[in-house]
């Protein structure tokens, strides 16, 4: 069995393989999707409730 334990160093950067501007601009995109698949939804469901109340007269 081979030990995986690594060392923790003072001074040194974590070697990381993900780039945080890429990850940040995505997480940005994603939220304005987000957001507007939230507003189309609020709207659907105003429209369904005007027709419901149009129905219902």
């Amino acid at each position: 069995m081979t030990n995986l334990t690594g060392r923790v160093r003072q001074g040194f950067l974590e070697g990381s393989n993900v780039d945080s501007m890429t990850q940040i601009a995505r997480m940005i995109e994603v939220q304005r999707a987000y957001e507007m698949g939230q507003s189309f939804a609020e709207t659907e469901n105003e429209r369904l409730r005007s027709a419901v109340r149009t129905i219902i007269k």
